[in-house]
C-alpha cells in the first residue's frame, strides 16, 4: 500500500510539475499586474523575483524542447525518430537551460541599479523584461535560427513532389480533352 501511495503521489506531482510548465509563461507575466495594482515597498516583490529567476532555466528548458520540437516536424514534414528526438531534445534543453541561466545573469547585472531603488519603476521594468530575459534563447533562436542542410533538402523534395503531381494533373486533364 505504502509503494502505491508513492506512485500517486509521485504522478500527481509529475502532473503539477507539466501544468506548471505549461502554464509559466502566463504566470511570468502576472506579478506585474501585482506591481501596477500595489504600493512599491512590497514586500513580495523579491520573493517573486526569485521564483522566477530559479524557475526560469526549467521553463525555458522546457518551452525550447516543445517550440523547436514542432518546428523541425513542420520543417522536416515527418517525426523525428527516437534516436534523433532524444539527442535532438536533449542538445536544445541544455541550450534553453544554460542560455536562460546566462540570459538572466546579465539581466541581473544590468537592472541590479533599479532595483536597489525599491521603486515601483524599478519592479514594473524588471517584472515586464524578466519573461524576455527567461525566453531568450528560444527568442533568439527563432530570430537568427537557420536550417540545416537535410531541412531543406526534405522542403526541396516536398515541393517538387507537389509540382510533380500538379503536373501530372495537368496533363491528364489535357489529355481526356478533345481541344
Amino acid at each position: 500500500m505504502e509503494l502505491l501511495n508513492k506512485l500517486v503521489r509521485f504522478v500527481l506531482q509529475w502532473l503539477a510539475a507539466m501544468g506548471f510548465m505549461l502554464i509559466a509563461p502566463l504566470l511570468y507575466f502576472i506579478p506585474l499586474v501585482f506591481v501596477l495594482l500595489s504600493p512599491p515597498n512590497n514586500d513580495v516583490f523579491p520573493m517573486l523575483a526569485v521564483f522566477q529567476l530559479v524557475t526560469g532555466p526549467f521553463v525555458s528548458a522546457f518551452w525550447t524542447i516543445i517550440v523547436l520540437a514542432i518546428r523541425k516536424t513542420r520543417k522536416l514534414g515527418r517525426v523525428a525518430t527516437l534516436g534523433e528526438g532524444t539527442l535532438f531534445g536533449m542538445g536544445y534543453m541544455l541550450y534553453g537551460f544554460f542560455g536562460t541561466i546566462v540570459a538572466e545573469v546579465i539581466f541581473v547585472v544590468v537592472l541590479s541599479d533599479l532595483i536597489r531603488m525599491h521603486s515601483s519603476l524599478g519592479w514594473t521594468l524588471w517584472f515586464t523584461a524578466a519573461p524576455f530575459a527567461i525566453f531568450a534563447p528560444l527568442i533568439i533562436f527563432l530570430i537568427v535560427g537557420k536550417d540545416t542542410p537535410e531541412e531543406t533538402e526534405s522542403r526541396n523534395r516536398v515541393k517538387s513532389a507537389e509540382t510533380i503531381a500538379i503536373e501530372k494533373n495537368y496533363v491528364g486533364v489535357n489529355r481526356g480533352t478533345n481541344i
